[in-house]
C-alpha cells in the first residue's frame, strides 16, 4: 500500500477513507479504524477527526461517545474545523459530554470562520431559533446563505423556509423555489418534498 507501509499519516488517513467507505478496496471499518489510529497517533488532524467519528457511531469500533469527544477535542486544537463542528454537535447534543449549547455555538463559530460550511449552518440554526445565543433570525439567514453559496444542502433548504415565510427578511418566494430546487437536487428529502417531488 505503499506510503501507508512507509508510515506516511496523510497516506494512512487516505488509505482509511477508502476502507471505511469502500472507495477502490473491500469496505473494512475495523480495518479504516487501524489506519486513522495509526495517523492520528502521527499527529494527523483529520484521522483524529475521522475516528472520532468512528467512535461516536460505532463504525469498526465499540461505540464510545467520550472517546469520540477527546479525539475531536485534539483534532480542534490542532485547527481541524470538521473536528470543531462535530464537537460542537456533541455539545449541543450532550453527546459523551455535558450538553452545552453556548460552547456548542462557539465551536461552530470558530469552525464558519474556518470556511465550514456545515458549522455555517448549524450557527445559523442556533441563531433561528435561539440554542446558545439570543435568538436572531436576521444573523442566521447570512449564515445559511454562505453554506448555501459552499454546496452545503441542509443551508439551502434553511435558507429556502426563511425566504419562503419571511424569516430574518423579506419573503421571495422565487429564490426560495431556486432554493428548494438546488437542496432537491442534491438529495435533500425535505426540500422534495417541498416541491412535491417524489
Amino acid at each position: 500500500m505503499g506510503s501507508a507501509d512507509l508510515g506516511h499519516a496523510g497516506a494512512m488517513f487516505n488509505l482509511g477513507v477508502c476502507f471505511e467507505n469502500g472507495i477502490g478496496v473491500a469496505r473494512d471499518p475495523a480495518r479504516a479504524v487501524g489506519l486513522y489510529q495509526k495517523a492520528a497517533d502521527l499527529g494527523d488532524a483529520s484521522a483524529m477527526c475521522n475516528l472520532g467519528v468512528c467512535y461516536e457511531d460505532g463504525t469498526g469500533v465499540v461505540k464510545d461517545p467520550a472517546r469520540a469527544v477527546a479525539l475531536y477535542q485534539r483534532a480542534a486544537d490542532l485547527g481541524d474545523a470538521g473536528a470543531m463542528c462535530n464537537l460542537g454537535v456533541c455539545y449541543r447534543g450532550g453527546i459523551g459530554v455535558s450538553q452545552d449549547e453556548a460552547t456548542a455555538v462557539g465551536l461552530y463559530q470558530q469552525a464558519a470562520d474556518l470556511g465550514h460550511a456545515g458549522a455555517m449552518c448549524k450557527l445559523g440554526l442556533c441563531y433561528e431559533n435561539g440554542v446558545g445565543v439570543p435568538k436572531d433570525p436576521a444573523r442566521a439567514v447570512p449564515l445559511y446563505q454562505k453554506a448555501a453559496d459552499l454546496g452545503h444542502a441542509d443551508a439551502m433548504y434553511n435558507l429556502a423556509v426563511c425566504l419562503d415565510n419571511g424569516v430574518g427578511g423579506d419573503k421571495d418566494k422565487a429564490r426560495a423555489s431556486a432554493l428548494y430546487r438546488r437542496a432537491a437536487d442534491l438529495g435533500h428529502a425535505d426540500a422534495k418534498s417541498a416541491l412535491r417531488l417524489p
